[in-house]
This record gives C-alpha cells, structure tokens and sequence, in this order.
C-alpha cells in the first residue's frame, strides 16, 4: 500500500515537474520574443527619429520599410529554425524514450540531463550562428544603402554631362551655320568685288560717254559701293558671332586653343 502510494506520488511529482518545465520553457520563449519585440520597436523608433529629423522622403521610406521587411523575415527564419531544432530534439528524445520502453528500460533524470546540455549546446551555436547572419544582413543593408546612394550620385553626374554634350551639339551646330554663312557672304562678297572691278574697269577705260550713260554708269557704282559696304558689315558681323562662339567653346572645353574639330 505505501509502494502504491509512493509511485502514485512519483508520477505525480514527475507530471508537475515535467508542467513546470513546460511553464518554464513557455515563460522563456515568451519573455525572448518580448525582448526582440522590445529591441525592434527601440530599433524603428530610433530609425523614425532619424527619418523626421533629417527629412522623410519618399525613397527613404520605402527603403526604411524594405529593411523592416528584411529583418522580420530574418527573424521568422531564426524562429523557425529554432522550432526546426527543438523539434528535431524533441523526435530525437521521444525516439530515444521509445526505444528504452522497448527494451524495457526506464529513462532516468540522467538522461534529460545529458539531452538538457546537448540541447544547451545546439541552442548556444545556433544563436552565434545566427547573430554572425545578423550583422552580415546589417552589413550587406549598409552597403546596398551605400550603393544606392552612389548610384544617385552617379545619375546627376550622368545628367549633367549629357546637357553638356547637348549644349556643345548646340554650340558646333552654330559654328557650322555660321561657317556656311560665311562661305556665302565670301561667295557673294567675291561677286560683289567682281560686279565693281568690271563696272570700275569699264569706267575708267570707256572714253567720252554721253551724260545719261555716265550718270547710269555712277549710279551703278554707287549702288554696287552700297551693296559692298552692307556685306561688308555682314561679314563683320559674322566674324564676330563666330569669335563669341569660339570663346565660348574655350570657356566650356577650359583650353587657350581653338580646336580644329570645331570646325568639322
């Protein structure tokens, strides 16, 4: 009757061990996750400060959320895998209390105690594991944040060069209109010299015209005088258009030197 009794107790002093273990493993887990919970809040207030102070943006925030994701999908995989291990552990000690039932052996405290270190153990170097996987996922976020902002940095270099050589485009599109319209007024200019060496010539080698062909003659000259001296004034001001223009390409490209390609 005492035996009876005392194995009743024991079983039920096993159970409420075994519950309070339960209980204790619960506690456990649920002050963790209110530790990562806490660490996270801490870690998006402190991001959220940061954000209002030095001015949200849109890309910021959707960065800032990106991150978020990142994180909280790095600790579902750090949760599951933890539930992966202990689950594992927990097929492995039920496997082994299986088999000595079947041999008929009793498992002792010994054992659970042996199986607590191991378990100790694994949990130990799954969580350095996993705080190595942290920082390099914080690495890799501050290198991509980097990047991203070089990459910015590099679009508006891009931009500015590309209105550059949209402005030299402009600039060697100008110098080639002036150059034909300088070859023009050469052109016309060479015509106009020729037009008033022949009517000069004919003046001064035609003897004793009557009146009115002398005043046609002089009224001829006259006009071709004229019409010089306007393509002579257009002349000049092509050269000088053309001069502006070669200094600004001197002040674009920073050189002393006009370049032969200009005038391509």
């Amino acid at each position: 009757m005492i035996m009876k009794c005392m194995e009743e107790f024991e079983k039920h002093l096993e159970t409420a061990r075994n519950q309070s273990k339960k209980a204790k493993r619960t506690l456990l887990s649920n002050l963790e996750e209110m530790e990562i919970r806490n660490e996270e809040i801490q870690e998006s207030r402190e991001h959220f400060a940061e954000l209002r102070n030095n001015g949200v943006t849109l890309e910021k925030f959707v960065r800032f959320f990106e991150e978020w994701l990142k994180k909280s999908r790095l600790t579902g995989d750090k949760i599951r895998l933890r539930h992966s291990s202990l689950k594992v552990q927990y097929h492995k000690a039920a496997t082994l209390l299986a088999n000595k039932k079947l041999i008929g052996e009793h498992v002792q405290e010994v054992d659970f105690d042996q199986l607590r270190v191991e378990n100790r153990h694994l949990t130990e170097h799954i969580e350095s594991k996993n705080c190595l996987l942290i920082e390099m996922k914080k690495m890799t976020a501050s290198g991509n944040l980097k990047l991203t902002q070089l990459k910015k940095f590099l679009q508006e270099k891009m931009a500015k060069k590309e209105a550059l050589l949209q402005s030299i485009k402009t600039f060697e599109d100008d110098i080639m209109r002036s150059d034909e319209q300088l070859e023009k007024l050469y052109k016309e200019l060479d015509q106009a010299k020729k037009k008033y060496d022949q009517c000069k010539e004919r003046s001064e080698n035609y003897l004793a015209p009557d009146v009115l062909e002398c005043i046609r003659k002089k009224a001829d000259v006259d006009n071709a005088k004229k019409e010089l001296k306007v393509w002579e004034r257009r002349k000049m001001l092509k050269e000088l258009v053309l001069s502006i223009a070669i200094t600004e390409m001197k002040r674009i490209f920073r050189c002393t030197n006009t370049h032969p390609s200009w005038f391509k």
